[in-house]
């Protein structure tokens, strides 16, 4: 077989992995946009705006915490549970 066919189905190759490459990225963009704009947030009015800042008016909202020792790799994993239980179980 010539040199001309190997680098043609190289050339085939490149361009299906650089299209399926790009395929992933954007569907990655779109299915994490829709994810985010399904984060609740706090509802707030803006009292009025600066150059470089707003300032809002928040409505009331329940935060939760919790407060742990230990490392930190410890202290998240703690942290999260005591959260997870919180929001769960109630």
């Amino acid at each position: 077989m010539s040199d001309r066919f190997w680098y043609t189905l190289d050339m085939k190759f490149i361009y299906i992995i650089i299209l399926t490459f790009t395929t992933v990225i954007i569907l990655w963009a779109i299915v994490g946009y829709i994810f985010i704009r399904k984060i609740e947030t706090p509802k707030f009015n803006v009292l009025e705006i600066k150059e470089s800042y707003e300032i809002r008016l928040y409505e009331p909202f329940i935060v939760a915490y919790t407060v742990v020792d230990g490392t930190y790799r410890d202290a998240i994993r703690k942290g999260f549970g005591n959260i997870a239980d919180y929001i769960f179980w109630q």
